[in-house]
């Protein structure tokens, strides 16, 4: 991962759009060759880790402008599994026929997945740090205490950092996904929900 002077993932961000690019270029050159399935496993593989390694660690510290950057890779992404033209209109429609998250959402199913695994016992120490359930905070009987985890004064005075966010994501979901014991069905669950959404 590459990190600028501040810490952010401004520059991270302009090398997945770099490397993105260049692949993307690579594969246009032999799309003739291909067909649907092979254009959609190659971008999947050579191109798709990228826009996901570390996501969740970056995204968040990545001005307006790249994030917009990222939105364009993937659309031009799905312009070449389609064979579409460049002025072809990319939208929710196509990435759900893909079974496709946008950017955002992909970005927030890993956080996601990283709070159940916080949840579950299967995440590093150094992550559960700021991850305390309501219910070791108080004794009161709310409706998220179950499964839901405590906004402390201390993580609220830092609304764009991993705690804040991705605690309140995952308050925010539904109660039947937040009681899923499976990694495996979470995961499954989860990509189906925000899919819904489209």
């Amino acid at each position: 991962m590459h990190l600028g002077r501040n810490l952010d993932g401004r520059r991270h961000a302009e090398n997945v759009v770099k490397q993105g690019v260049g692949r993307l270029s690579f594969l246009y050159r032999k799309a003739a060759f291909l067909d649907f399935s092979t254009r959609k496993l190659l971008t999947s593989a050579l191109i798709q880790p990228y826009l996901d390694y570390c996501t969740s660690s970056w995204y968040e510290g990545v001005p307006k402008y790249l994030k917009s950057k990222l939105d364009v890779l993937q659309r031009r992404m799905v312009r070449f599994i389609f064979s579409k033209d460049q002025m072809y209109h990319i939208g929710t429609k196509e990435l759900k026929s893909l079974s496709w998250l946008t950017v955002p959402d992909r970005v927030k199913f890993f956080r996601l997945l990283h709070v159940f695994k916080i949840r579950a016992g299967l995440a590093p120490h150094y992550l559960t740090l700021h991850f305390r359930p309501i219910s070791d905070v108080h004794t009161h009987s709310t409706r998220g205490c179950l499964y839901d985890f405590h906004v402390s004064k201390e993580i609220s005075m830092a609304p764009t950092s991993f705690a804040y966010i991705a605690i309140t994501q995952w308050n925010g979901l539904p109660e039947c996904l937040k009681g899923i014991q499976s990694l495996f069905v979470f995961k499954t669950k989860l990509k189906s929900f925000l899919l819904e959404q489209y």
